[in-house]
């Protein structure tokens, strides 16, 4: 399936902008990173948290491609 198909059947999943630019990068160069967000915890801590995403291959030609994220939250 091209890449386009694959955001059409997404769009209904993935409601946030964000979501939709970050595979849309990750489909087209490989790599894609969200913005970093920032939220307070009930006992005041501030946090950041931010995604990293990359569109992975597995060596095995009968596996389908893949797309692995990593959440980061700094303290």
């Amino acid at each position: 399936m091209e890449v386009q198909g694959q955001v059409r059947i997404l769009l209904g999943i993935l409601w946030d902008s964000h979501k939709i630019l970050e595979f849309w990068r990750v489909m087209t160069r490989g790599t894609a990173f969200s913005p970093s967000y920032r939220f307070t915890l009930s006992d005041g801590s501030v946090l950041s948290a931010h995604t990293k995403c990359k569109l992975c291959y597995p060596s095995s030609p009968e596996l389908q491609p893949f797309i692995m994220g990593v959440h980061v939250i700094d303290r």
